[in-house]
Protein backbone atom coordinates (compact mmCIF):
# COMPACT_ATOMS: atom_id res chain seq x y z
CA UNK A 1 0.00 0.00 0.00
CA UNK A 2 2.97 2.34 0.36
CA UNK A 3 3.20 2.79 -3.43
CA UNK A 4 -0.51 3.52 -3.90
CA UNK A 5 -1.55 6.82 -5.48
CA UNK A 6 -5.03 6.64 -3.95
CA UNK A 7 -5.64 9.80 -1.91
CA UNK A 8 -7.16 7.92 1.04
CA UNK A 9 -4.23 5.48 1.17
CA UNK A 10 -1.77 8.39 0.92
CA UNK A 11 -3.56 10.14 3.79
CA UNK A 12 -3.47 6.92 5.82
CA UNK A 13 0.27 6.54 5.21
CA UNK A 14 0.93 10.17 6.20
CA UNK A 15 -1.09 9.75 9.40
CA UNK A 16 0.68 6.49 10.27
CA UNK A 17 4.02 8.19 9.78
CA UNK A 18 3.00 11.22 11.87
CA UNK A 19 1.68 9.02 14.70
CA UNK A 20 4.57 6.54 14.36
CA UNK A 21 2.25 3.54 13.91
CA UNK A 22 3.82 0.45 12.34
CA UNK A 23 1.96 -1.59 9.72
CA UNK A 24 1.81 -4.66 11.95
CA UNK A 25 0.14 -2.61 14.72
CA UNK A 26 -2.53 -1.13 12.45
CA UNK A 27 -5.71 -3.12 12.94
CA UNK A 28 -8.34 -0.92 11.31
CA UNK A 29 -8.52 2.34 9.37
CA UNK A 30 -11.71 4.23 8.69
CA UNK A 31 -12.51 7.27 6.58
CA UNK A 32 -15.73 9.20 7.08
CA UNK A 33 -16.69 11.74 4.46
CA UNK A 34 -19.86 13.75 4.98
CA UNK A 35 -21.21 15.77 2.10
CA UNK A 36 -24.48 17.65 2.15
CA UNK A 37 -25.91 19.11 -1.01
CA UNK A 38 -28.93 21.34 -1.09
CA UNK A 39 -30.19 24.12 -3.26
CA UNK A 40 -32.56 26.97 -2.64
CA UNK A 41 -33.60 29.85 -4.82
CA UNK A 42 -34.32 33.20 -3.27
CA UNK A 43 -34.77 36.46 -5.13
CA UNK A 44 -33.30 39.47 -3.35
CA UNK A 45 -35.12 42.55 -4.52
CA UNK A 46 -33.42 45.83 -3.83
CA UNK A 47 -33.06 49.15 -5.61
CA UNK A 48 -29.67 49.75 -4.06
CA UNK A 49 -26.52 48.49 -5.74
CA UNK A 50 -24.84 47.90 -2.36
CA UNK A 51 -26.80 45.74 0.05
CA UNK A 52 -26.59 43.13 2.79
CA UNK A 53 -29.36 40.60 3.23
CA UNK A 54 -29.62 37.89 5.89
CA UNK A 55 -31.55 34.79 4.88
CA UNK A 56 -32.65 32.64 7.79
CA UNK A 57 -33.49 29.27 6.23
CA UNK A 58 -34.18 27.58 9.56
CA UNK A 59 -33.06 27.98 13.16
CA UNK A 60 -29.67 26.37 12.38
CA UNK A 61 -28.88 27.83 8.95
CA UNK A 62 -28.24 31.46 8.07
CA UNK A 63 -26.91 32.84 4.79
CA UNK A 64 -25.73 36.43 4.55
CA UNK A 65 -25.50 37.80 1.02
CA UNK A 66 -23.92 41.20 0.56
CA UNK A 67 -22.72 43.34 -2.30
CA UNK A 68 -20.38 46.28 -2.05
CA UNK A 69 -19.27 47.95 -5.28
CA UNK A 70 -18.74 45.00 -7.62
CA UNK A 71 -17.92 42.41 -4.93
CA UNK A 72 -20.57 39.86 -4.06
CA UNK A 73 -19.99 38.01 -0.77
CA UNK A 74 -21.84 35.06 0.70
CA UNK A 75 -21.36 33.93 4.31
CA UNK A 76 -22.82 30.62 5.36
CA UNK A 77 -23.47 29.98 9.06
CA UNK A 78 -24.33 26.37 9.88
CA UNK A 79 -24.97 25.26 13.44
CA UNK A 80 -25.18 21.70 14.68
CA UNK A 81 -27.55 21.12 17.57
Amino acid sequence: MKCSKDSIIEQLNETKKKLKVKDKNLVQAQVINTEVKDSIKTVIQTKESDFSKELKLNKLTTIIVSRKDSILSVTLDLKNA
